[in-house]
């Protein structure tokens, strides 16, 4: 038995770079087109039941995989464990924003309009409690509050819980890909027209910093994506921004060949398990 791969289309850059790596180490792959909610069924279908199946792809796609198959690992795509009340409990030493209020999405939105109404400059940096990203992390402010989080309005739930905490001026971002309790490969990324990109650099010490995160008790999947920054006001300090899904994350320029034979052991290592015991 291998790990089967199953990638969604148009939606990774290195998806071309991915099946490369994935033909080069024998590895089965099948890539979908997705439209959530319209063709589930097909996705389903996409390999036997009882496979082991790797899905990569946006968090819809993950979501169908996740709740609708019998396939093991499927999507490594905990949503319960990757939301800000779920992780910062255990991470509240490393976090960039600990010091956060937790109100309704409704709430939210009728206080900046009061700010707004009352001429009040306000600025924020505001992101969902729910690993399923209802809407991105975002800085808000009066200015531009409905060109932002007002944009989202009529597709997030009135009593969606969202973070908002003080806005901090970053100087370097970095994902890390982590499994278990070992971080297996990393990159530097940066946030060009609003859009993530690959950087060029690597920093040991963020790095050594991640996995000094990855080594405690607390751990969001099997295998998860990790995003630590150094902020302009504390150089060669790093924190933790958040937590996200490994089957649902842009890997951006990690080690793909590294993530391959990671992911393909694990999950059938996982697979074994699950299926021994039937």
């Amino acid at each position: 038995m291998q790990a089967h791969w199953l990638i969604e289309n148009n939606i990774f850059d290195y998806t071309e770079s991915l099946i490369a790596e994935l033909e080069r180490q024998s590895l089965p792959v099948k890539l979908f087109d997705y439209t959530e909610g319209q063709n589930d069924a097909e996705l389903l279908a996409a390999y036997p039941g009882d496979a082991c199946v790797i899905a990569h792809g946006s968090l819809g796609f993950c979501r169908c995989i996740r709740e609708s198959s019998k396939w093991r690992p499927g999507a490594w795509c905990n949503f319960e464990r990757i939301k800000y009340t779920a992780y910062s409990q255990h991470w509240s030493e490393f976090l960039l924003n600990k010091d956060v209020a937790i109100v309704a999405y409704a709430d939210f939105m009728e206080q900046y309009r009061r700010d707004i109404a009352a001429s009040r400059a306000v600025s924020k940096f505001v992101r969902p409690d729910s690993g399923a990203k209802e809407f991105p992390g975002l800085v808000v402010t009066t200015t531009n509050f409905e060109q932002s989080i007002g944009w989202y309005e009529e597709d997030v739930s009135p009593e969606l819980p969202v973070i908002v905490a003080d806005l901090h001026e970053i100087a370097r971002e970095w994902r890390f890909i982590v499994c278990g309790d070992k971080v297996i490969t990393g990159c530097e990324y940066a946030i060009v027209n609003g859009r993530r990109e690959p950087g060029a650099g690597h920093a040991p010490e963020a790095a050594q910093f991640a996995q000094r995160v990855a080594s405690g008790e607390f751990r969001p999947d099997v295998l998860y994506v990790l995003d630590v920054c150094e902020t302009a006001a504390s150089p060669g300090r790093y924190f933790v921004l958040e937590p996200n899904s490994f089957s649902g994350s842009d890997w951006y320029s990690c080690d793909l060949a590294t993530i391959v034979s990671t992911a393909s052991e694990t999950g059938l290592a996982e697979w074994q398990n699950r299926f021994s015991k039937s």
